[in-house]
């Protein structure tokens, strides 16, 4: 009876709240992936790309038609020089992506003309 003045009194608690002790989880370190490289990802297929994508190409040439009607309409040089900069660039940008479509539909024929010839000779050896 030491903390009470009277018997008959509440007895005094603290309003501090203790923090329960808890058990820490270690977990691993969260290893982050480039889906790029990562083989759960899958190949890329560029055909299957382009078809998906093909929108932009569209969208490219309605900003590359509104930016010529801009320019034979505009009368300030300033704005013209920019506006001729901007062609220029979706001029050689097109002309980028015709190269490297060339190069790919190459290297396809060459890739399918080395297959025909590996089984045809796989054939001639098995005679």
């Amino acid at each position: 009876m030491g903390n009470r003045p009277k018997s008959d009194a509440p007895m005094e608690v603290s309003s501090k709240v203790r923090p329960r002790a808890r058990k820490v989880i270690h977990t691993g370190k969260r290893s982050s992936r480039d889906p790029r490289f990562d083989e759960m990802s899958g190949t890329l297929n560029r055909e299957m790309f382009e078809k998906s994508y093909s929108f932009i190409n569209d969208m490219k040439k309605k900003e590359k038609n509104a930016v010529l009607k801009e320019l034979k309409a505009t009368k300030d040089e300033d704005r013209k020089r920019n506006l001729q900069r901007l062609l220029q660039r979706y001029k050689d940008q097109e002309n980028a992506k015709k190269m490297k479509r060339k190069k790919m539909e190459a290297k396809k024929k060459k890739k399918t003309k080395t297959k025909t010839s590996d089984q045809s000779s796989k054939e001639s050896n098995i005679s």
